[in-house]
């Protein structure tokens, strides 16, 4: 009688972990994969992602807080744009694959490279994203982690994101009161340019330009946007205040490096004629926690 409850008990335990392992497998801790390996086998990415709230909350729309990337591996075996998610909880966010096929497993080849970019996407052919920053105004964010003689008892990589673009700000000085910035943009700016996730390389071969439209602060008083890092070329831009005024000012040319933030002073005349100060302006790192909210300038005294 022990013998057979003890033999319906084994069973039912056994149905139960069955169940509990259900076809999204990537989220199952108890599952096996089709080695027999369990979940905590294979690699996660360690990152200076920050979450808060124990939210992850990029959309299809847009880009908050990178939840989804794009992971390359190279050195034992080749694999390419691997889905990995975030798991919520802490602050840090820890990567983990979305599907079984998405796993890396560790090896002890002499040298092992990984390469991540953030967001996710589907549309990487060959390790190059398009990029348009008309269409699809999102950052990049790119990582490279590189292990010399790595020991297969290691599962946690870190990867240190950078800002693969960068972002321009200008703010308004001297507005007559009650007047407010309406509009602005950038004209004459190249918008397109190819991303290699596996050699960090940014090219821009396409000769067509377009307009920039900006997005202007909570304040009204400053407005921002995503520029590819390349120099800016005679381009143009056009503001428009809540009186209905309209001012153009030509830049003739205006270097841009990547992950910078670009902030620069506008000044109105008497003569209703308005003047960029592009020698005094301020170029920082872009250093952050994550968050890709728009940046609201505080007019400097």
């Amino acid at each position: 009688m022990n013998k057979l409850l003890t033999t319906i008990s084994i069973l039912l335990a056994t149905l139960l972990l069955a169940a509990s392992c259900t076809k999204e497998q990537s989220r199952c801790t108890t599952c096996p994969d089709a080695d027999g390996a369990q979940a905590k086998d294979y690699i996660v990415f360690k990152s200076n992602i920050r979450l808060g709230d124990k939210e992850v909350r990029a959309t299809d729309e847009r880009f908050d807080v990178s939840d989804q990337i794009g992971v390359y591996a190279r050195g034992a075996e080749e694999r390419n744009n691997l889905h990995y998610h975030a798991i919520p909880g802490g602050h840090i966010a820890i990567f983990h694959p979305t599907t079984m096929s998405d796993r890396i497993y560790p090896s002890t080849v002499r040298e092992l490279d990984f390469y991540a970019y953030a967001p996710y996407r589907t549309d990487v052919q060959k390790g190059i994203i398009h990029l348009n920053l008309i269409k699809e105004p999102i950052d990049l964010l790119w990582a490279h982690h590189r292990e010399v003689a790595p020991r297969v008892e290691k599962k946690e990589y870190t990867l240190l994101f950078g800002h693969v673009l960068s972002r321009i700000v200008f703010t308004l000085q001297g507005l007559p009161a009650g007047v407010t910035l309406q509009s602005m943009k950038l004209q004459g700016m190249v918008v397109e340019g190819d991303f290699d996730v596996l050699t960090g390389e940014l090219r821009t071969p396409y000769s067509s330009k377009g307009t920039l439209p900006l997005t202007v602060s909570a304040d009204k008083h400053s407005a921002s946007s995503l520029v590819l890092p390349k120099d800016v070329v005679d381009a143009q831009l056009q503001l428009t205040l809540s009186n209905g005024r309209t001012y153009t000012k030509e830049i003739k040319q205006l270097g841009i490096i990547s992950n910078k933030i670009y902030y620069y002073n506008i000044s109105l005349d008497g003569q209703d004629k308005i003047s960029i100060d592009l020698v005094n302006g301020q170029i920082v790192d872009w250093e952050d926690d994550g968050s890709v909210s728009n940046i609201v300038a505080t007019p400097t005294k």
